[in-house]
């Protein structure tokens, strides 16, 4: 019996030469963890469902990687919704199966009440038999460009028609937990973290985009009332975006988004804008640049020092690479630093990440950033839970403000 099932399930699939995956709903989030840990060499088969529905982004990706090994199929009956959460393995000579309510998405791997059940030999194969039957039946239609554009039309019209009422539902269920739950007295509400929940990655409707708004609200309010504590605090170094509509990113998603997903809204401070345009006009964005920030997730809230936009090199980055292999002392003050952090803060660069309290040695750091890739994420973090007493109300300035002067020195240290 399985209650959370992408750590095993990623075990196994690492292991095997075939996959067979009948899901109901796929993200693209889940479709992504399952490639990249998936045995490159293992045969492979998609049976996917579109009544939930899945986003055709999803299907666009099993599209492009269809090969000999990697095939994909659509099941559609008028008569019958596709509801399975299936995920079948053969590791050597052995079959195993996962049957259970997870699909595959965030929620279904990880983060959701779910249960699945894990069978081998005969039970195994009969399931198989089962995806078979249906994988080389009359509904299951292979995936292709045009079925996917018709497909994007009908998904666009049905989110705009039923987004408001499943937001309203997962709204009510929320206010039904805010009367005896731990989000009573919070800073931030139940509510504000639906509004970054999974559902709504790709919610651009009215209702979506207000509850978003209404996050970034509650951001600009507490910038209003830390900002002007940074001077008493040391923090005399850090400001905020010099365009009032940037001081927090943006909440609703807009065309020149290099990522359309809408998963996090943060609060920034970093250099002023004299000090960004001497670097030169193609570093003048703040997010080229080191910065701090509260970062707001459906499921946690952060403190982040970010060593600039991920996926590009900047000022910040290419010194800290010049120095890591021959600034000993420099490196040396950067794993000191670290050390000082409370034992909660993790070091993250690109998809490899390590607990600043078990860096054990200033050549595991130099090692660990070495093999590191540079230009994608570099951060410094700590993330709260949503319940934190350290995010009630009457906590979260000093809060901030606290994790902001830890991380102070550090950023000073490490910006260009």
């Amino acid at each position: 019996m399985i209650e959370r099932l992408e750590s095993e399930l990623l075990k196994v699939l690492s292991e095997a030469q075939e996959v067979w995956i009948a899901s109901a709903l796929v993200s693209e989030t889940s479709l992504d963890l399952i490639l990249r840990n998936i045995n490159s060499k293992a045969k492979v088969c998609f049976l996917v469902g579109i009544n939930l529905p899945t986003n055709p982004r999803v299907l666009t990706h099993l599209l492009e990687i269809e090969s000999k090994n990697t095939h994909t199929k659509i099941y559609i009956n008028k008569h019958s919704h596709f509801h399975p959460k299936v995920y079948i393995a053969k590791v050597k000579n052995t079959l195993s199966a996962f049957v259970g309510s997870a699909n595959l998405t965030t929620g279904g791997m990880s983060s959701n009440v779910e249960l699945t059940v894990r069978q081998e030999g005969g039970e195994a194969r009969k399931i198989l038999e089962w995806f078979n039957t249906l994988f080389l039946g009359s509904f299951a239609r292979p995936v292709s460009k045009r079925f996917i554009a018709r497909y994007s039309r009908a998904f666009r019209t049905r989110r705009s028609v039923t987004n408001e009422s499943e937001f309203a539902v997962d709204a009510f269920i929320a206010e039904e937990q805010l009367g005896n739950s731990n989000f009573k007295g919070q800073f931030f509400t139940y509510k504000n973290h639906i509004a970054y929940s999974e559902p709504y990655w790709e919610d651009y409707g009215a209702y979506a985009n207000s509850e978003r708004e209404a996050v970034r609200d509650k951001l600009l309010e507490l910038h209003e009332s830390i900002f002007p504590q940074f001077q008493a605090h040391g923090l005399n170094k850090l400001f905020p975006h010099h365009r009032t509509q940037n001081i927090t990113s943006l909440p609703n998603y807009r065309k020149f988004f290099s990522n359309p997903l809408q998963k996090s809204l943060w609060l920034h401070y970093g250099k002023s804008e004299r000090e960004r345009l001497s670097f030169g006009s193609e570093y003048a964005s703040f997010l080229n640049h080191a910065r701090i920030q509260i970062i707001f997730h459906s499921n946690d809230v952060g403190i982040w020092l970010v060593l600039g936009k991920d996926g590009t090199v900047n000022p910040d980055k290419n010194r800290f690479e010049a120095k890591l292999n021959t600034d000993r002392k420099f490196m040396q003050t950067f794993f000191y630093q670290l050390k000082s952090l409370p034992g909660v803060y993790t070091l993250r660069i690109g998809g490899r990440r390590m607990d600043c309290s078990k860096i054990d040695s200033l050549d595991e750091l130099i090692s660990f950033c070495t093999k590191s890739d540079l230009s994608d994420y570099f951060i410094i973090s700590n993330e709260f839970a949503p319940e934190s007493n350290a995010l009630s109300r009457a906590n979260i300035e000093s809060t901030v403000l606290t994790e902001f002067q830890r991380l102070y020195s550090i950023y000073l240290h490490l910006k260009a």
